[in-house]
């Protein structure tokens, strides 16, 4: 049998416009379906990776694996003794460094080769800056943008007319990509019945942690309510309640379930990620605050109860210092807590390892899409990563009296998130995506939660990079 290649399908072809297939007006009619159009893979060119299939035939050959493989490239090429991942630009054919570290643990997570990691992946940061730029365009029209869960292909949604520019945009991906108009719902107004929703039944007698989570595309609300009893009459109120907050002619739906525990935990007993802080936690990124034209480290909300902490390195660089509180958050843009940077100099790396660094070379303006891979790295679990299942999560702590919102979920395997990983990076190759929150320690709850790093922008404060 030869071989599988590295090589992606590359830019898509156009199957069904402009003449080979006509779509129809979209109708009104209750019972239709939404418009969709299909550009398929199959007939494009494979880009050239030639650097990556000579190292997978050398792995082969050697009967070493590829991350092997890439490493004596690596080694060979920058001279020993460097840590890769902080060298500027380093890439593989056009594979950031980086990103083909997070494509072997990728691979572990989803029980696939490494190879076939690369195949399937490899193209998520160029769906990430599409969905960003359709986001930015059409922010009241857009339903969602999601990549399937095998990595093989992306949907993008909109509540109206597919607009031409989401097709010429789509094109530019090594994926098929459906695209489908006519939803009836945007992303906007789903999220906002959530939000509403949750309010709602928040905080009521009987009740403890409420989680809400919405599909777009479907128009359909889902809240978790914790509930010491869970009579008939405490499900018809809360249904009731939550109904309630929807117009009359709405098409949204909201399903209420009454579960015995929720299982989400702030984490903070321990440390993970980036630098560490004396109180269990850990620094997610270095930032920009602009109020004081300083950089400040970053960390989660919930970690800051004293006003000032020490700051240490992990044990390979050494280093310490004191640092204090600048901003504290937690609520309605997630859970940050911004610290000033001490008596050390800032720069614009993370710790994505245990002692291993590499450089913030770019940070998400939106939380990244459903199906999306991510990674996190954190003291009591390691370094992980899963995939990406709600980009905008909310949730009452009934301990903590606090509503957090706008959050990520991804899912990972049983040891995905723990206490101890509180405050710590959640990343993408270079890309810093959020700041981690907590998790569930409740199988099959096995997800962890972050701040998205776009909600620092709120505070003046931005992701320091290079």
């Amino acid at each position: 049998m030869p071989r599988p290649t590295m090589a992606l399908r590359a830019v898509i072809a156009l199957t069904v416009i402009p003449a080979t297939v006509s779509l129809a007006a979209p109708t009104t009619d209750a019972a239709s379906k939404p418009a969709m159009i299909r550009l398929s893979a199959d007939t494009r060119p494979k880009p050239e990776r030639p650097t990556l299939d000579k190292l997978v035939a050398l792995a082969e050959r050697r009967g070493i694996t590829l991350a092997q493989a890439i490493d004596e490239h690596v080694t060979e090429a920058a001279g020993r003794g460097i840590d890769a991942a902080t060298l500027p630009y380093l890439k593989i054919d056009d594979l950031p460094l980086a990103e083909l570290v997070d494509l072997e643990d990728v691979a572990e997570a989803e029980g696939i080769t490494h190879e076939q990691a690369i195949d399937r992946y490899g193209w998520q940061p160029a769906f990430g800056k599409v969905a960003e730029t359709l986001r930015r365009a059409y922010p009241d029209a857009i339903t969602t943008a999601s990549i399937s869960q095998d990595g093989r292909g992306a949907r993008l949604a909109f509540k109206g007319p597919i607009p031409p520019r989401a097709i010429t945009l789509a094109r530019m991906l090594p994926v098929a990509v459906d695209l489908v108009g006519e939803t009836g719902f945007s992303e906007r107004e789903v999220e906002a019945a959530r939000t509403r929703a949750l309010k709602a039944v928040t905080g009521r007698a009987g009740t403890g942690d409420v989680g809400a989570e919405y599909d777009a595309e479907k128009g359909t609300v889902t809240i978790e309510v914790e509930a010491q009893a869970t009579t008939q009459e405490v499900r018809e109120d809360l249904d009731e309640v939550a109904g309630s907050t929807l117009p009359a002619d709405s098409e949204i739906r909201i399903d209420v379930k009454v579960v015995d525990e929720l299982g989400i935990e702030p984490q903070d007993k321990y440390i993970r990620g980036g630098g560490l802080l004396d109180n269990g936690c850990t620094v997610g990124f270095v930032v920009n605050y602009h109020a004081t034209a300083n950089r400040a480290i970053s960390t989660a909300g919930h970690c800051t109860v004293r006003p000032t902490y020490t700051y240490y390195n992990h044990s390979r660089d050494g280093g310490t210092t004191v640092v204090r509180t600048v901003i504290k958050h937690e609520g309605g843009q997630g859970d940050i807590a911004l610290y000033t940077r001490g008596s050390l100099t800032a720069t614009r790396t993370f710790y994505y390892a245990e002692n291993r660094k590499r450089y913030v070379d770019d940070s998400s303006g939106f939380a990244p899409g459903v199906g999306s891979q991510i990674c996190h790295f954190g003291r009591a679990t390691g370094k992980h990563c899963g995939q990406v299942s709600d980009r905008d999560y909310s949730y009452y702590n009934a301990e903590r009296k606090t509503r957090y919102e706008h959050l990520v979920m991804a899912r990972g395997g049983q040891n995905f998130s723990a206490k101890g990983d509180s405050g710590g990076p959640w990343y993408y190759g270079n890309t810093a995506y959020g700041i981690h929150h907590g998790g569930s320690l409740s199988p099959p709850r096995t997800w962890g939660l972050f701040t998205p790093v776009h909600h620092l922008r709120m505070f003046g404060v931005f992701v320091y990079q290079r």
